[in-house]
């Protein structure tokens, strides 16, 4: 098989979902990102997005093939969320519901890393949705 061919007949599977909002982002002492996140607690979501894409491989007459990313639990994500968390109190998360910073008063985040967790689907309507409300919000706390 050529590889003109080869490309003709192949396709890429995206798996979307929710999984477990169990990582941290914290700075190193050299002030680099340091993320940890253990793939273990999403184990069944993995394993079942996996299995079905194997299931439209096998009706669609073709061999799956897995990202070699996932050997290490590694995966690649189209909408990354979180790491400035938006939560009730400081211990669970960084910024309010009004998208301030707890203990920085006049300090904003609205983008997707206020987010809790993942949306499953494309979250870019959410994330309008929820900047357009912390920007409502602005007039209400200048005054």
């Amino acid at each position: 098989i050529d590889r003109d061919d080869y490309l003709r007949n192949f396709l890429i599977l995206l798996g979307m979902g929710r999984d477990r909002s169990n990582g941290t982002l914290e700075l190193s002492p050299d002030d680099q990102p340091v993320i940890r996140w253990r793939m273990e607690a999403s184990r069944l979501h993995y394993d079942r997005v996996r299995r079905e894409m194997r299931k439209i491989a096998r009706t669609l007459g073709g061999r799956f093939v897995d990202n070699p990313l996932t050997w290490f639990d590694k995966i690649i994500a189209v909408h990354p969320l979180g790491g400035c968390v938006m939560a009730e109190t400081r211990e669970h998360g960084v910024v309010d519901i009004n998208g301030e910073v707890f203990g920085h008063p006049g300090l904003y985040v609205v983008d997707a890393s206020i987010m809790p967790t993942s949306t499953g689907p494309n979250p870019s309507l959410t994330i309008a949705a929820m900047a357009e409300r912390i920007a409502d919000r602005f007039p209400e706390k200048s005054q």
